[in-house]
């Protein structure tokens, strides 16, 4: 692992949860109408980040759809179609769960970490087959 303790402008690691929640919170900024929450608790066992925004959100028959590398709903926008994705494997390495829901009021994204990943300074490496 690598010990990022006390590093002042620590370097951008792949895999870093914060990287998520930067995705996340992107994609929502993207496809808002005009609000995005972003709210982050913590209760012990799961450090959790909701990102909620008002947009249109995705529909269930389409959420793991747009896991998919390249995958876009939205050809209008800016984007490349490898963020929601990259929020997966994120959420693999770290054992978090990434949820999604769509109501009439908006879209919410839910990155729940482990505590003990979350508290962590140690990034996971992962072995790439290849």
């Amino acid at each position: 692992g690598r010990d990022l303790a006390g590093c002042q402008g620590a370097p951008s690691i792949p895999q870093d949860p914060r990287r998520s929640a930067r995705n996340l919170t992107e994609n929502a900024v993207r496809h808002a109408r005009s609000r995005v929450v972003i709210e982050a608790t913590h209760d012990g066992a799961t450090a959790r980040i909701a990102i909620a925004d008002d947009g249109p959100g995705i529909p269930i028959e389409q959420q793991d759809e747009v896991l998919d590398r390249g995958a876009r709903l939205d050809s209008t926008s800016a984007g490349s179609g490898l963020g929601l994705a990259i929020v997966k494997d994120i959420a693999e390495i770290w054992d978090a769960e990434l949820s999604f829901e769509t109501t009439a009021q908006g879209f919410t994204a839910v990155l729940a970490i482990p505590a003990v990943a979350a508290n962590s300074t140690v990034v996971p490496l992962t072995k790439r087959n290849g």
